[in-house]
């Protein structure tokens, strides 16, 4: 999370001897800062060492703590209590890059009670976006968007767009880190577009660079590769570091998520190189993870390992459990492409022990509430001025006519208490829908999370456990049964992805459906060696149960069809019409009479869950004259 530079506020005498410095930070040159330091004291010294420190801290930030401790010092034995907290809050900034977020958090409270004693509104703002930082790194996400919100507020009853710019920011990421790419694209285009509003280069190339890693998470990888080659000259011209890194190290996922891991190492390289020399033990755990997966890959695990036990040392070391999570994930996979399935599930517990139940499991229910709170307080708050607005009014046309008055204010006082009655009772009713679909929502998502993460992981294991248990065996019976309780794992692996697909999202279009029909129609017929024809018309969307129970219709057709149709071709049409959707299987098999057909538990399977979607199930076949299997649903059922 990229926070802007915060303006300070001194008082009117440390302005006046601070002026010297302002003129020389003015050229841009930390070398000048430098050689004019040993000529100050007092306030000038300590406002150049919080500028030295702000300055340094994506070049040199151990250089940067040292200014920074020292200006604390200064202005502590001065006892100005401004200044403190700016000194507190320019060396918080220097930890947050070399990745103490303990330390920010102290610092930062420090900060925080020293300008709410001074009535330091802008002040108070800053400390709780810092804070909101730490809190975002140390996986705490309910503490990092309560304080966010604390902030935008402050910002946006001083009309500071710049300063807003930095939340949205902030709660982008915060919406990125549990999933929602497209609110998180929504937060970062609004930074976007304030940032371009008053040609703030900073917040210009955080919000760029944010929009990237969000079309890259969504698999745009010529997207995200461009914005990155462009923020390149900007991030050049600016001097900063950070940047730099963070662009080379976003080329390096784009290479590597297109499996070109080659060029993906040597992007990571240049980031590595940048944030070692920055000192940036949060960079240099993240990079190092990034090449330990990245030789992983490339099937050179001894090559790989020192780098992912590097990353996980240092990220224990500063407490980052959300890259102490990435770091294990890569030794799971390692250790399970090595065939050591013991070390793996070992490493597979530290994953699901390190992973951030704040985000998977309640993060964006406590963003949308959050918002919701924040919205009606905004909305509050207008309503509050116009109010006031006509009262002034109101006040304008008694002077007019007191009677006329009296009337009219009656009349606006019942309409404002009806208006606010209604208002209030909207967005109640509102915001129980909304909590009620988010909690729909988190709940799907968690359950296929869990089927994923726990099942999924254990079938894999139990699948890849049996095929290596096969191929060792010597003895041919035992290979034969084990082989065969490999495919039953394998094939309940493929059921649970399928149902994972289906419940995961709220509803699924006619168009999703049918590309995953189709991808099982082609698997079967290659197996079987004959033609199967999916024929969609139509729009329309499906519920969850509704996905799941057509999905497995259509499997019980097919399956029934390449079984008894004796290799004739397979048409299947799904039509769209009039909130209706028809599912037609038909063959030209031998066909069947009712009485001894075999299929009658398939056939049985197949009313039951069309009766479950409220819909109708016909069967046409007879022998020699092939076989058509019909059911017709309602959508959005």
């Amino acid at each position: 999370m990229r926070n802007l530079r915060t303006k300070k506020r001194y008082s009117l005498s440390g302005l006046l001897v601070l002026a010297g410095v302002l003129l020389v930070f003015a050229e841009g040159s930390v070398d000048s800062l430098q050689r004019l330091l040993p000529r100050t004291q007092g306030k000038e010294r300590i406002g150049l060492l919080n500028e030295l420190c702000y300055q340094l801290r994506f070049k040199d930030v151990e250089q940067a703590i040292a200014y920074g401790r020292e200006s604390l010092v200064l202005a502590v034995g001065i006892g100005d209590s401004a200044l403190t907290a700016n000194s507190l809050n320019d060396l918080s900034m220097a930890w947050l890059n070399y990745g103490d977020y303990e330390k920010v958090l102290d610092l930062n409270r420090k900060a925080l009670a020293i300008r709410v004693a001074l009535g330091d509104s802008l002040g108070v703002a800053s400390s709780q976006s810092k804070i909101s930082n730490a809190w975002f790194e140390l996986g705490r996400l309910d503490k990092a968007v309560s304080t966010n919100m604390r902030a935008l507020s402050i910002y946006e009853a001083a009309a500071l767009e710049p300063y807003m710019a930095r939340i949205y920011n902030n709660l982008g990421s915060a919406y990125e880190k549990n999933g929602d790419y497209e609110e998180a694209l929504r937060f970062r285009q609004e930074a976007l577009t304030l940032a371009e509003k008053h040609q703030d280069p900073y917040t210009l190339i955080t919000a760029q660079l944010n929009v990237a890693h969000i079309t890259q998470k969504m698999e745009d990888y010529d997207q995200a590769a461009g914005i990155f080659q462009a923020m390149i000259p900007l991030a050049e011209e600016l001097g900063e570091k950070e940047y730099l890194s963070s662009i080379y190290q976003g080329l390096g996922v784009n290479e590597r998520m297109q499996g070109n891991t080659k060029a993906g190492i040597r992007y990571y390289e240049k980031a590595l190189g940048i944030y070692e020399q920055m000192g940036s033990q949060t960079g240099i755990s993240l990079i190092l993870v990034n090449l330990g997966n990245c030789y992983a890959d490339l099937g050179q695990y001894d090559q790989a390992e020192p780098y992912l036990k590097k990353g996980i040392a240092i990220s224990s070391e500063i407490r980052s459990f959300t890259q102490l999570g990435h770091a294990y994930n890569g030794m799971y996979e390692m250790e399970k492409a090595r065939g050591n399935y013991d070390l793996a599930l070992i490493y597979h517990e530290k994953v699901l022990q390190y992973r951030d139940s704040v985000y998977t499991e309640g993060g964006n229910a406590l963003l949308a509430d959050m918002r919701v709170k924040y919205q009606t307080e905004k909305r509050e708050r207008q309503l509050a001025q116009s109010e006031a607005a006509l009262a002034n009014e109101q006040v304008k046309v008694k002077q007019r006519n007191l009677m006329l008055l009296i009337a009219l204010l009656g009349l606006v006082l019942v309409s404002t208490g009806i208006f606010l009655v209604i208002y209030r009772n909207r967005i109640n009713r509102e915001k129980i829908r909304q909590q009620a679909q988010l909690n729909l929502q988190h709940d799907r998502l968690r359950i296929s999370r869990d089927l994923h993460d726990h099942i999924g992981a254990e079938l894999t294991l139990i699948s890849s456990s049996l095929d290596t248990k096969a191929y060792k065996t010597a003895d041919p019976e035992e290979k034969n049964a084990l082989e065969k309780i490999s495919r039953y794992a394998k094939n309940a692996m493929a059921q649970l992805r399928e149902t994972i697909w289906a419940i995961k999202k709220d509803e699924t279009s006619l168009e999703q459906f049918t590309v995953k029909l189709m991808e099982f129609c082609q698997q079967r017929a290659d197996h079987e060696q004959l033609s199967i024809t999916v024929n969609p018309s139509g729009e329309g969307t499906l519920g969850p149960a509704q996905t799941i129970n057509l999905f497995r219709i259509c499997q019980e057709a097919v399956n029934n069809a390449v079984k008894y149709a004796e290799g004739s071709d397979i048409r299947l049409d799904l039509t769209a019409d009039a909130n209706l959707l028809t599912l037609t299987v038909v063959d030209h098999g031998p066909g069947f009479s009712d009485k001894g057909s075999g299929r009658g538990y398939g056939l049985q399977h197949m009313k039951q869950r069309t009766a479950e979607l409220n819909g109708n199930f016909k069967l046409d076949s007879k022998p020699g004259q092939g076989t058509t299997v019909q059911i017709v649903i309602p959508l959005n059922g």
